[in-house]
């Protein structure tokens, strides 16, 4: 996928600075997000991926009681 910015760069970090959180290009990078901190994005889809699960272990159990009851 190319950045809307840099057309022909195509999006490589994500950035987790505060008001941003948006996938961006090493154009971006460079210029506009420089201080900020970025990481690439199988990186950040690691972790959200990770964050995600865990968020939703602890409703597995609840959700499968409520479809058996409903099965009833």
């Amino acid at each position: 996928v190319m950045c809307r910015r840099h057309p022909t760069y195509p999006l490589a970090f994500f950035c987790h600075d505060d008001g941003c959180g948006i996938p961006i290009c090493a154009m971006c990078a460079a210029k506009d997000h420089k201080p900020h901190n970025y990481v690439d994005l199988p990186e950040a889809h690691g972790t959200a991926t990770a964050d995600l699960q865990a968020l939703l272990t602890p409703l597995r159990h609840p959700f499968r009681q409520l479809l058996l009851a409903g099965q009833r």
